[in-house]
């Protein structure tokens, strides 16, 4: 059910244009986006539609970094619970019953972890001009968790 999700979550942040992925017989589809470039010539004349078009470019350019963390987040996320699974849980928050990390801890993790998302994505349509300052956010974030994942192997599961 985890993987399922993350993958879903995966294939909905990460496609830039129309994809289809093929989950458990089910066709997972993302939105497609149009150009702006394409469909401007016929709104206003030619020269201004290539002003606009740099425009857009310009507005664009931190998009697929701001993606790419994203995808490094959850990848990071991902790891973080795989290295925590089963093992004894330092913080109380996560523990569940008998002081290891299962279910309690992976559910309070992807919950945090997906409404961060949801925020980020809401303050990047509020404030486009915040979606380099998220993406090294996001980035940074998910470095902290893969740095966590990587010493969480290194240390003896009890």
């Amino acid at each position: 059910m985890l993987l399922r999700t993350t993958l879903l979550l995966i294939a909905a942040v990460g496609a830039a244009q129309a994809s289809c992925l093929k989950l458990d017989g089910q066709d997972v589809c993302t939105p497609s986006y149009t150009r702006l470039e394409n469909g401007l010539d016929s709104f206003s004349s030619p020269s201004s539609s290539n002003i606009n078009a740099e425009q857009f470019k310009e507005k664009q350019r931190w998009l697929t970094p701001y993606r790419a963390s994203q995808l490094a987040l959850l990848g990071g996320m991902a790891a973080d619970i795989s290295s925590s699974w089963g093992c004894a849980e330092a913080n109380p928050l996560l523990r569940s019953a008998d002081g290891r990390f299962y279910a309690k801890g992976t559910v309070i993790k992807v919950g945090l972890t997906s409404a961060g998302l949801l925020m980020t994505h809401m303050f990047k349509r509020k404030f486009p001009k915040l979606e380099k300052p998220l993406a090294f956010m996001m980035g940074s974030t998910s470095g902290f968790l893969y740095y966590t994942a990587f010493r969480n192997h290194s240390m003896p599961c009890y």
